[in-house]
Formats: C-alpha cells, sequence, structure tokens
C-alpha cells in the first residue's frame, strides 16, 4: 500500500509517510497494528489526523498534499 501511494505521488515525500498513510479507520484497532512500535503508533495517527483535516498541520507533521478523490 505505502508503494502504490509513493508510486502515485511521485515519491515527493520520505517513505516513512507513505507506510504512516497506509494506515487508516478501522486499521488503527487491528492486531497487526497493535504489534507495531508503540513510539510509532502515534505518529500514524497524527499523520492520517492530518492529512484528514482532523488536526492542523505543524512542524513535525506538514501536510503532505491535497485531496484528489471525494
Amino acid at each position: 500500500m505505502a508503494l502504490s501511494l509513493a508510486n502515485s505521488d511521485g515519491f515527493q515525500h520520505p517513505p516513512i509517510e507513505y507506510q504512516r498513510l497506509a494506515w487508516s479507520g478501522a486499521m488503527f484497532a487491528s492486531d497487526a497494528f497493535a504489534q507495531l512500535d508503540p513510539l510509532e503508533q502515534p505518529n500514524i495517527i497524527s499523520r492520517n489526523f492530518v492529512e484528514e483535516g482532523e488536526s492542523r498541520p505543524n512542524v513535525e507533521f506538514p501536510l503532505l498534499g491535497t485531496k484528489t478523490c471525494l
């Protein structure tokens, strides 16, 4: 999923950002998410919240792009 996101975006951002974007919605409640590094889990959630407009972009998590789908 992360590679597909990066490819469709022209690899404009660091790989970790595409990996973070690959997680969303109900995936946060999955066993796979629970097994991730506990220090990375909040970063994944923060990245998603910024991109979804639920949190304001900031220095650590700037907005990576604009929505291209409805």
